[in-house]
């Protein structure tokens, strides 16, 4: 007993310690060179309880974004240097910035910034100037879902029996959103990975609205996809959403490529599908915040929450992985929830139901489960989640507060978002000493002898190794200067192999983004950043070169010479691409050089006979004349 009593007041002890609040501070950065914005910004984030840091221009502000570790982020568009969303990028591909609650803040006026910040850099919100402290502090909390006085909303009632925040994987992702279902109140649950952030409106056990940067783009690609949309009436409506700022449903209706009711059935099913893609992610964050009315309803009323989690299910997770989920509650013996009606499941019968739910009342899980098949394990997963059937543990603590355990592991969740400055809580102009010291008290905090509860010995282990980690790359000045200019490129040090092709294949899309809105420059960059993390993707290779022809065919770029050297790489790379002929055929044209051009295109068409493309490049080719001309036209 006196054991027991010990380690259990260690175990509060290390809480106190590691999960205090020095620890858990919440923290705020500023970067806006506006003093009267900084100033109200101040005091309505100190009001709510945040510290806060300050940056006057873009490198300032992305190192102490690099080691203050701030939550929420709040930048100005008209910051010196290279700019507010340059400064966004950089900071959503380190170590750290994937989670980060991004708010844009502008005295400029125009729909299309505003869906620039929200759509394509995954802003939490756009503040526009000037601002004063009520309605700012109105508009802040709105956005980070922060309950308010007088909303007479209990936290306890959003969130019960979880953390209100935290990552999650493929196989704990379907309990968390059944979890939600079932709330008793309306909320919202925001997720993300890499530059993806999504927000789910959930009202009992209803998807009311869902929300998700790029779904624009994705919706017109839906169209398109889907054989509503030519590739030029795409073209021609993503042209006039930009130009006169309109919806891209809308523009696409105003040219008569669709109907309105094409329109609202590809923004349902898309809508659905941006939930049900959440299930696919091997690995998330997700943060539970309160109501707020949606921007919009789902076209045809709310979809069924629980319909889409057992589909979800199915799709997401094979039989083995259900079986390894149940195996902690293997020997539970199993109850039917008696009050709770059973759902009508497309593709489910209820006679099918009945008899599962039938059999399995006051039978082991182990035994079910093993009757029932790999078949059925979905659906029986399903009924455990749902609460249809219930166990005496499900793995989840009874009361609605968090227990050491997963007080750590929230803890830890943070931790392992965060780069090596903000592991130790040193800044990146911090001396060899300052990096010895904040070790060594990480370490001196974290041992407490042999009595304690042994189930925290391996959560321990992970904070001093990652501790320890940090230290050895931040030891001295040049493992600092090194570690930071890795950050600076968008990378961690050193990248892992399957994270590396992961953040090329994402700087690749990035790049292909850049190219449909005519944005070369930024297209060369992430098309380099892409080959420069994956050197033997020819395609990346190719799409760069691409990007900087047509940039100096509209205007005198000097990448011509680049775009060579990467194309005769890629051909000796790949002797036989069709591609790398084709462009190469195109820069001789640019360059007047009408016999290497026709035999570079020849050998085009030698690979692809009769591609019309080729064919019209060579015709050009034979008539070329002094003067400017484009074989690209408008992208």
């Amino acid at each position: 007993m006196d054991r027991l009593s010990n380690g259990h007041k260690l175990a509060k002890s290390l809480i106190e310690l590691f999960i205090g609040e020095g620890w858990m501070q919440k923290r705020a950065l500023i970067v806006d060179a506006d003093a009267a914005a900084r100033e109200c910004l101040e005091k309505v984030l100190a009001d709510l309880g945040y510290e806060t840091a300050i940056a006057l221009e873009d490198d300032s502000a992305f190192k102490r974004f690099i080691d203050f570790g701030p939550e929420i982020i709040f930048i100005d568009t008209l910051i010196p240097r290279k700019g507010a969303f340059e400064l966004i990028r950089k900071i959503r591909q380190t170590e750290g910035g994937d989670s980060a609650s991004i708010f844009v803040v502008s005295a400029l006026r125009g729909g299309s910034l505003r869906e620039e910040a929200m759509d394509i850099w995954g802003a939490l919100a756009f503040l526009s100037k000037p601002f004063t402290e009520k309605p700012l502090k109105s508009k802040i909390e709105d956005a980070l879902g922060i309950i308010k006085d007088g909303d007479n909303v209990d936290a306890s009632q959003i969130v019960s029996g979880m953390p209100e925040q935290g990552d999650f994987t493929r196989a704990t992702f379907p309990r968390i959103f059944a979890t939600l279902l079932k709330s008793k109140v309306p909320l919202r649950l925001a997720v993300g990975q890499g530059k993806v952030r999504k927000v789910i409106h959930l009202d009992s056990g209803e998807i009311t609205f869902a929300r998700a940067n790029l779904i624009a783009e994705t919706l017109a690609r839906y169209l398109l996809e889907a054989g509503k949309l030519t590739e030029a009436q795409y073209r021609q409506g993503v042209e006039i959403a930009v130009n006169e700022h309109k919806l891209i449903g809308d523009a696409f209706v105003s040219i008569g490529a669709v109907t309105r009711e094409d329109v609202d059935t590809a923004v349902r099913a898309n809508m659905l599908e941006k939930v049900s893609t959440v299930f696919l992610w091997d690995e998330g964050w997700y943060k539970v915040l309160a109501h707020a009315e949606p921007q919009a309803s789902i076209p045809g009323g709310p979809a069924d929450g629980w319909q889409l989690l057992y589909s979800s299910i199915k799709s997401a997770l094979t039989p083995t992985q259900i079986g390894e989920l149940l195996v902690p509650i293997a020997d539970q013996m199993i109850a039917v929830e008696e009050g709770l009606p059973l759902l009508a499941l497309e593709g489910v019968r209820e006679k099918e139901l009945k008899k599962i739910v039938a059999n399995a009342n006051g039978r082991e899980v182990i035994e079910v489960s093993e009757d029932l098949g790999a078949k059925q394990l979905p659906l029986f997963y399903f009924l455990l989640l749902r609460g249809v059937l219930k166990v005496e543990n499900e793995g989840l603590p009874e009361e609605d507060e968090e227990t050491p355990l997963q007080k750590v592991n929230a803890k830890l969740s943070w931790m392992r978002g965060r780069n090596h400055f903000q592991v130790l809580g040193v800044r990146v102009d911090s001396s060899d000493k300052d990096v010895s010291e904040a070790y060594e008290k990480i370490i001196r905090e974290m041992h407490f002898g042999e009595s304690f509860d042994e189930a925290l010995r391996p959560l321990i282990d992970d904070v001093c190794n990652m501790a320890k980690k940090a230290a050895e790359v931040l030891y001295n000045s040049k493992g600092r200067e090194d570690y930071l200019e890795s950050l600076r490129q968008g990378g961690d040090m050193p990248i892992a192999g399957e994270d590396r092709a992961r953040r090329a294949e994402a700087s690749y899309r990035e790049g292909l983004a850049a190219m449909r809105r005519n944005r070369w420059d930024e297209a060369i960059d992430r098309m380099g950043w892409a080959s420069d993390l994956d050197p033997d993707n020819v395609e990346y290779r190719l799409k760069r070169a691409e990007a900087m022809i047509v940039r100096d065919l509209a205007a005198e770029g000097g990448h011509l010479d680049k775009a060579e050297r990467v194309l005769k790489t890629v051909l000796e790379m790949d002797p036989d691409n069709f591609e790398g002929y084709y462009l190469m055929g195109l820069l001789n044209i640019k360059r007047k050089k009408v016999g290497p051009a026709k035999q570079n295109l020849n050998k085009a068409l030698a690979l692809k006979p009769g591609d019309e493309k080729t064919l019209q490049a060579l015709k050009e080719a034979g008539q070329q004349k002094s003067g400017k001309f484009s074989l690209f036209g408008k992208r």
